[in-house]
């Protein structure tokens, strides 16, 4: 337990340092919009996930990666305080502003995450991929060809490289799994400390967005101890939106607070690529930039935009071959370890079956009217509703008020454009739950915040209402964990804890382990892949595993899948 609590105050610390500076000295014309708590941990978040995916392009992730980024977070406030004369200081003063309502909700909002933080990752993929990923990083940073040994290696989601930073298992001999429960108690307190709710004031988009933020992790709490990218996804996603809606309500007419945001989406795609769709929301920065001939403003917002995505696609190419993985029609680089474009027709095929309920490959073509009543059976059929009424409801609203006004107020309805974009998006690629529940939320939020803001109804009597149909029963689930942290260790995390029957395999004198059934891997065993008959195929490019792999030129001209069989 303490040793979440010490990563938690450790990342708190570097992001905090890391993203006062970017605010502070690159957006320093809208300082007084960007220059909030949650804005410097955000974006000192991403800043130094970046800094672990570049390290990772020269050398493992471990003990001098986190020396060289302590001694950068000393030296940066040192500068901060002779630069500032000290004003750096005066954010902590702001803490003064919290009632002590919110200061009880913050405290057991945090101890609730703690609790589902502190056990072992219940997460099947993370005994799938997600340790063995984020082992690879803290042993030898980037692999080529990581990805013939297992295809979910090339999914290179962003976050694994910050996992393993904070991971201290150079440290504390054990990777701690911590992260996820840094973002949702942080989201968290974000969503309890600024809401409406505690000043008792009519409730607004950014307010609904809040508590869809408990909501979305109060559903996925379970995961919370698990190292999977589709948390901070989810999150950021929710934490674009809402930071969008407070910008939009403070009649904040300057582009580049939004272009900040949309460098946020940037970051959000190189955790997951499925987050692609918040794209939609560059455009009205951008139009707002070129149409004034804010030239520097774009120049430094594209710059930033270079500096997050270009160690992610280096890390692409070095682990598969191309710049973006599932998808070999974007072949620019001839390898001797690219993988097989079948690898990547399948997978991508069956992301898309199995989300869809399907499990046949065959039948990735199959309409929607033949997969939709099996899949909305065996998903959430509530929130798939609620997402239905919220996007249906968002369209009448909208072309309601575009006959009534005759106009289009790109900047505030491009945020419900988005939302409707995402969800649909989601709906016909890879519909699982978890990998989209936000965007089956935000348009509902978008349509209460309206319909809240045309109504004459009290907003006490609207937030009472609130509280008792969502919050408390909520909260009452979330916090109900609590009681366990009296059974937890109180020094250390609970490990990974699969320890299971393996087999082995010499590859080119070095010894590969895979389950003896099953495809879990173990934690106990390095490296562990979960399919015997893909390590079968391939072969080391070297003598030593950080040399890579490649497929066999025997097997070259197979038409096969991840799981080394043909299709």
């Amino acid at each position: 337990m303490l040793s979440v609590l010490a990563s938690w105050i450790v990342i708190l610390g570097i992001s905090l340092i890391l993203g006062y500076g970017v605010i502070h000295y690159c957006y320093s014309s809208c300082r007084d919009v960007l220059g909030q708590w949650d804005v410097y941990i955000v974006c000192g978040l991403m800043l130094t996930n970046v800094y672990a995916e570049s390290f990772s392009l020269l050398y493992k992730v471990g003990a001098k990666a986190c020396l060289i980024l302590t001694v950068i977070g000393i030296l940066l406030v040192i500068i901060y305080h002779i630069s500032t004369r000290g004003e750096c200081w005066k954010e902590i003063r702001k803490l003064k502003e919290i009632s002590i309502y919110q200061w009880i909700a913050v405290f057991f909002a945090s101890l609730a995450t703690l609790a589902w933080t502190i056990g072992y990752p219940k997460h099947s993929d993370t005994a799938l991929y997600h340790f063995q990923a984020i082992k690879w990083i803290e042993e030898y940073g980037v692999v080529p060809g990581l990805g013939n040994l297992h295809n979910r290696f090339a999914y290179n989601s962003a976050f694994m490289p910050l996992q393993a930073l904070f991971s201290f298992e150079w440290l504390i001999g054990q990777s701690l799994h911590s992260v996820n429960g840094f973002l949702c108690c942080f989201f968290l307190v974000y969503a309890l400390v600024t809401n409406r709710i505690w000043k008792r004031e009519k409730l607004k988009i950014s307010d609904f967005l809040k508590i869809a933020t408990f909501i979305y992790i109060s559903y996925n709490r379970t995961f919370i101890s698990s190292p999977s990218s589709d948390t901070l996804t989810m999150l950021l996603v929710l934490y674009i939106c809402t930071k969008w809606s407070e910008f939009v309500e403070k009649d904040i007419e300057d582009a580049l607070p939004y272009g900040f945001l949309c460098v946020l989406c940037v970051y959000a795609i190189s955790v997951k690529l499925s987050a692609v769709a918040c794209i939609v929301l560059v455009v009205w920065p951008a139009v707002q930039m070129i149409k004034h001939r804010r030239w520097k403003a774009i120049i430094g917002n594209l710059l930033l935009g270079v500096i997050i995505v270009t160690p992610w696609l280096a890390r692409n190419v070095i682990i598969s071959g191309y710049l973006l993985y599932p998808y070999p029609q974007i072949d620019l680089f001839n390898v001797d370890w690219k993988m097989p474009a079948s690898v990547l027709t399948y997978d991508s095929r069956e992301i898309m079956v199995w989300a869809r309920s399907v499990f046949d490959v065959a039948a990735y073509e199959e309409p929607i009217w033949k997969w939709f009543p099996n899949w909305f059976v065996n998903s959430s059929p509530i929130i798939i509703l609620m997402g239905a009424i919220g996007v249906i409801g968002w369209i009448i609203l909208f072309i309601r008020r575009l006959i009534q006004e005759k106009r289009l107020d790109v900047k505030k309805d491009i945020l419900g454009i988005y939302g409707v974009v995402a969800a649909i998006t989601w709906l016909f690629s890879a519909p699982l739950i978890r990998y989209g529940m936000v965007y089956l939320i935000i348009p509902g939020c978008i349509v209460l915040g309206y319909i809240i803001e045309k109504t004459i109804i009290k907003s006490e009597k609207l937030i009472n209402i609130i509280l008792m149909i969502y919050l408390i029963p909520t909260v009452s689930i979330y916090v109900a964990n609590i009681d366990n942290i009296k059974d937890s260790p109180m020094y250390f995390q609970e490990d990974y804890e699969w320890k299971m029957t393996v087999d082995s395999e010499i590859q080119s004198g070095v010894r590969i382990w895979f389950p003896a059934e099953g495809d879990q891997s173990s934690a106990d065993v390095f490296p562990c892949v979960p399919y015997r008959a893909m390590v079968e195929k391939l072969e080391l490019r070297g003598e030593s595993l950080e040399t890579g792999f490649r497929m066999k030129d025997e097997y070259m001209g197979l038409h096969i899948n991840e799981y080394g069989s043909e299709w």
